[in-house]
């Protein structure tokens, strides 16, 4: 139901065109919000998790890159070194 809140935050990257991260306490809230968010046309967003980052090793490179413009992670990755 809280769809409509987070709609604001969800589509700012799209409007101007740069990358959105942001800090999601628990896994299942960020694959939750990462399903609302691929309903919005050109939103391309990515949820890094230890598990997302082993199957894609070039998942940080492709941010930097612009990829993705929505970037959904959890505490813990955001202070690795390697983000």
């Amino acid at each position: 139901m809280g769809f409509g809140k987070s709609l604001i935050f969800y589509t700012f990257s799209i409007l101007i065109g740069k990358i959105t991260i942001q800090i999601v306490p628990l896994s299942k809230l960020g694959n939750k919000q990462l399903d609302n968010i691929w309903k919005l046309n050109s939103s391309n967003p990515c949820l890094i998790t230890a598990k997302s980052r082993s199957l894609d090793r070039a998942l940080i490179k492709k941010i930097k890159d612009g990829v993705y413009i929505y970037v959904l992670l959890s505490p813990k990755q955001a202070l690795l070194k390697s983000f």
